[in-house]
């Protein structure tokens, strides 16, 4: 079991992942309900060390120590399923947010959302660019929207129609 982390995120069905110390990826296995805090924490070997992670419909998604983009393929749907090997996806961010059929990552330069995550293109289809400066980004299941915080420490709320 790790007893430290760089990064956590839960799903909104209760699918716990994570980042260890030494940037692998790990999660919890083993949960019987939503609210069960049992269950064994299980880290895998990867060639790909991260450094973000986020879980949603649109499935595992994270940023590696090289602000690249990567998903877990087989992870869509927020069903308990952590896919397979990581995939690289084009961009560069320094954090990242997954919805239900979308993925928001951010850079220094411009927050980006990804659309047409679904099972058949689960790295998703085409960016859609925001400009701005933004440093951190949350969204969450069935929302249109997204908060975030700006450069200059103001909070801010961006819909997607």
């Amino acid at each position: 079991m790790p007893n430290k982390a760089k990064d956590i995120a839960v799903s909104a069905k209760g699918q716990i992942v994570g980042i260890s110390d030494g940037g692998y990826f790990i999660y919890r296995e083993g949960r019987h309900s939503e609210c069960s805090n049992r269950g064994n924490w299980i880290i895998t070997s990867s060639a790909v060390a991260l450094s973000r992670i986020s879980i949603g419909g649109a499935g595992i998604w994270a940023v590696d120590v090289g602000d690249g983009g990567v998903y877990r393929p087989g992870s869509i749907g927020d069903n308990g399923i952590i896919g397979t090997e990581w995939e690289n996806i084009d961009g560069s961010w320094q954090t990242v947010s997954v919805g239900t059929f979308f993925v928001i990552g951010v850079n220094s330069q411009s927050i980006w959302r990804r659309d047409g995550v679904n099972e058949s293109t689960p790295g998703g289809s085409t960016w859609e660019d925001f400009p701005g400066s933004w440093v951190e980004v949350d969204t969450t299941e069935g929302a249109c929207y997204v908060w975030g915080i700006k450069e200059d420490d103001s909070i801010y709320l961006g819909t997607f129609h």
